[in-house]
């Protein structure tokens, strides 16, 4: 289905998928008292239950691993879905039928707001630019310095920094005078933040053949839900999709996949190689 599954749609597949029932055709769980729900987690091994819902908060979160968020969160966690197919998924749940905004589709827009989303993209590409000229951003100057980048080859090159806080360039467009509307159409509000993917492979591990053990994946990927955590919140640290890639093959996919916070990967040279690739992608099987 094309276009943008309304605000209200979401809102309302999110309030009346009851966390507990969603959860529980997933895991067993049982009565844990002060109106919570708790079970072996799904995300990881473990022998005693440190996995909670609170059916009244509609949240659920693992003591032992640290993955938590709300139904949508989970579903996307456990079933490896974007955010619109979870959304899809949990309204043919509930015999809900989804609207779709067709003015937020992928159908090209008029000339007139293509002119305003172009714009739109540079005043954004261009606060990132300026950003890198901050105080805060030392950090990333020293970093362009120790690898050779002068300030010539940075701005040659368009590069920026992200400061510290997630809705700062949702904020400046906003300032400058752009709607919602125009910003939605262009990717660039902070709702859609919650689609965020994010791709992580070990320097080390580009067209070598090594692979990261699946525990130094999980550390890496964590480290990098933390970090969004503190950027934005918890919602959307959880809601993001964290893909490892670095020599992914059908002989370790599962082991990776097992991983409480890889939600995927990113498969390079296996690619290439039809059988190898569809054997990769029936890791689910074995799960």
């Amino acid at each position: 289905m094309s276009g943008r599954i309304r605000d209200e749609d979401v809102a309302y597949v999110r309030t009346n998928s009851s966390i507990d029932e969603v959860v529980g055709e997933y895991v067993q769980l049982r009565n844990a008292g002060g109106g919570q729900k708790k079970g072996l987690c799904p995300f990881h091994d473990e022998k005693s239950p440190s996995f909670h819902v609170t059916p009244g908060k509609g949240y659920f979160h693992c003591f032992g691993c640290q993955v938590g968020g709300d139904v949508i969160a989970f579903i996307m966690k456990i079933d490896h879905l974007s955010f619109t197919e979870t959304i899809e998924k949990l309204a043919e749940r509930i015999g809900y039928q989804l609207r779709y905004d067709e003015s937020k589709s992928s159908n090209p827009a008029p000339k007139g707001q293509r002119s305003r989303l172009v714009a739109a993209n540079m005043a954004a590409a261009l606060f990132y630019r300026e950003q890198l000229r901050t105080p805060q951003a030392a950090i990333g100057r020293d970093f362009l310095k120790g690898r050779g980048f002068d300030a010539d080859s940075a701005a040659h090159f368009g590069v920026g920094y992200a400061p510290d806080e997630w809705d700062a360039l949702y904020k400046h467009l906003r300032g400058l005078g752009f709607k919602d509307e125009e910003l939605n159409l262009a990717g660039l509000t902070k709702e859609q933040v919650v689609e965020t993917i994010v791709a992580y492979e070990p320097v080390w591990a580009i067209g070598t053949g090594k692979t990261a053990t699946p525990e130094d994946a999980q550390e890496v990927c964590s480290a990098i839900r933390n970090e969004l955590t503190k950027l934005a919140n918890e919602e959307i640290a959880a809601n993001a999709r964290i893909l490892y890639g670095g020599s992914v093959k059908s002989a370790n996919i599962v082991d990776i996949m097992r991983q409480p916070d890889v939600d995927g990967a990113l498969v390079g040279g296996a690619s290439l190689e039809p059988e190898e690739f569809a054997r990769i992608c029936k890791f689910h099987r074995v799960l």
